[in-house]
């Protein structure tokens, strides 16, 4: 009978270890918005949090799942509980999909997962980590808009956003076409010094020139987790010993004479740190020298600039003549030294020349006058206002081909003139005192080609596709704008006052397999403003990655303007090189 109390506690303990093992281990996982498993997320993207466990005795209550996220620091940040399954025999999990990283981001770093497991009062835990940076990076130093910084050597700083390796880009351009110099930062280093002597002439910083920079971060797996919100620009300081003598500008000053010679301007600038005197500046055409050239230039002090005009014709039979201006001078920066400026030979012969390069506005205004003469529309008691931003070549000769071929509406308001207008089709822009103008639309200043600055927020990230093609979306209007965002997110509506601005978006088509949607440049041309975008890889090209639901897309708040808007596809080599890749034989 004393044995009974035994045995019966014997068997009590037994069940009790039985009940100590119902749980066991099964897996956890991070995936990201496509189910994928990563371990490297920025904070404006979604994630999934997964666990399975496997209970191996029938329980009395049921297994409850909760979700921990701690931060770097350790504290937590988020957790949510809930989620049941019954206690019977087999495996068993839970998901938490799409929850948005923003929610419980408190910096960039290693977070941790604890996925917790809990039946008849035993818990499991399981872990993952994974890295969250932010993809904002901070510039520091130069500032924004900094002037003659006078720093030898030159070193870029800016604030970490959790990065593995950091590349420094400068250029001469806010868009980094061609740019001048790209480097990457030792390891996680969040400076870079740039070099006092570059091995290519055209990357030596010069007085007087605005330099733009910009930082890119990527993860240990060289993908990209963030860059800095937008370029930043500067200019560099004079060097008390520095020689560099530029040759900044070169211009058709106006149209030929009876003589046929063509009028050219040009500026020299002293962007170094000492008086020159007597260098010599050659101007040619065709390879042949302008009369009076070479010059003798008398002295020019540390930053100052003079113009020099001279008059050659054109070669006889070219239809292109090329105009070199050059100074003789050995100095610290021969890039500059020369510059040169195409001049295509007008194709009837008695009228205008179309202009190489960068035309001025008084260029620009007198080719249309002579043009339009032709064709019996007298614009002699017309000035020229002003015109913002530049053409160039292509579009004067685009702009020019349109009028002669009757494929511009040019109206006038004001006094009327004895002549109609020209038949209609695209929009010629020049800008006047009394308007040239579109049928109906607002008039277009003139074509620019610069970057049309982004004014607010720009989102990016997976959505459902628009069509089987990639598409662009211009939005003008509260209505479609929430519309819009409920496909991308489910969280808040941004504000966005359309009075003042609007909104530019790309969506990639059905299919798409790369990673990430970029708005290279938002720019105003001859047509109006085009959107200059493309779809790249994180990752390096996988030729067995499959197709997904979801594709990448971009919106982006733009300045409002009453201008055509046009979207364009960039090509980069990536792109190409996939298109000639053979399909894989199967």
């Amino acid at each position: 009978m004393r044995l009974l109390p035994g045995v019966i506690m014997g068997l009590a303990l037994a069940s009790r270890a039985a009940a100590a093992g119902l749980l066991s281990a099964g897996s956890v996982a991070v995936l990201d918005g496509n189910s994928n498993a990563r371990t490297t997320f920025t904070n404006n993207e979604r994630i999934t949090f997964q666990q399975r466990v496997f209970n191996g005795v029938v329980g009395t209550g049921r297994i409850t799942f909760t979700f921990n996220v701690l931060s770097p620091t350790g504290g937590s940040v988020f957790q949510i509980a809930g989620n049941s399954a019954p206690g019977s025999v087999g495996n068993a999990a839970t998901q938490l999909s799409g929850f948005p990283i923003s929610k419980f981001y408190a910096g960039p770093g290693v977070y941790t997962l604890q996925a917790m497991a809990e039946l008849d009062g035993q818990t499991i835990t399981q872990q993952a980590t994974f890295v969250i940076s932010s993809p904002n990076i901070i510039l520091l130093y130069p500032p924004n808009g900094a002037q003659d910084v006078a720093d030898v050597p030159l070193t870029f700083r800016w604030i970490s956003s959790g990065g593995s390796t950091y590349k420094v880009t400068v250029g001469d351009n806010p868009s980094f076409y061609n740019s001048l110099f790209t480097q990457d930062a030792q390891g996680a280093e969040t400076s870079l010094t740039y070099p006092v002597n570059p091995p290519d002439s055209r990357q030596k910083l010069s007085a007087g020139q605005i330099y733009y920079w910009k930082v890119e971060a990527f993860d240990a797996n060289g993908l990209q987790v963030g860059s800095s919100a937008a370029p930043y620009s500067f200019t560099v300081q004079t060097s008390a010993l520095s020689r560099d003598m530029a040759v900044t500008d070169l211009v058709v000053a106006g149209a030929a004479d009876a003589a046929g010679n063509l009028p050219f301007k040009m500026t020299v600038k002293n962007q170094g740190g000492a008086a020159q005197s007597n260098v010599s500046l050659r101007f040619s055409v065709g390879g042949i020298p302008a009369p009076g050239t070479p010059v003798s230039m008398m002295m020019l002090g540390a930053g100052d600039a003079r113009e020099y005009a001279f008059s050659a014709p054109m070669i006889a039979g070219l239809n292109q003549n090329l105009a070199i201006a050059c100074i003789e001078f050995s100095d610290d920066n021969l890039g500059n030294n020369c510059k040169t400026l195409m001049v295509n030979q007008a194709a009837s012969g008695g009228g205008t020349a179309d202009f190489g390069g960068n035309p001025t506005a008084e260029q620009v205004w007198r080719s249309i006058q002579l043009l339009l003469a032709q064709q019996g529309m007298d614009l002699s008691d017309y000035d020229l206002v002003g015109m913002e931003g530049q053409l160039s070549a292509d579009e004067l000769k685009g702009l020019l081909d349109q009028i002669r071929a009757g494929l511009a509406d040019v109206s006038l308001s004001g006094p009327k003139t004895g002549a109609p207008a020209t038949s209609a089709g695209t929009t010629a822009a020049a800008a006047a005192s009394r308007r040239l103008s579109s049928d109906g639309a607002a008039p277009v200043a003139a074509a620019q080609n610069v970057e049309f600055a982004p004014v607010g927020n720009d989102w990016s990230g997976l959505s459902a596709p628009l069509g089987p093609k990639a598409s662009g979306v211009l939005i003008g209007e509260e209505k479609v704008w929430r519309k819009v965002w409920k496909q991308v997110s489910s969280e808040r509506v941004p504000e966005v006052d359309f009075e003042q601005h609007m909104v530019v978006g790309i969506f990639a088509g059905k299919g798409e397999t790369r990673d990430h949607a970029e708005i290279e440049a938002v720019e105003m041309s001859l047509s109006g403003l085009v959107v200059r975008y493309k779809f790249v890889n994180y990752a390096t090209f996988n030729v067995n990655k499959p197709p997904r639901p979801t594709v990448p897309y971009r919106l982006r708040i733009i300045p409002r303007t009453v201008v055509p808007v046009s979207f364009d596809q960039v090509v980069d080599h990536d792109d190409a090189f996939e298109k000639k890749r053979p399909k894989e034989k199967k």
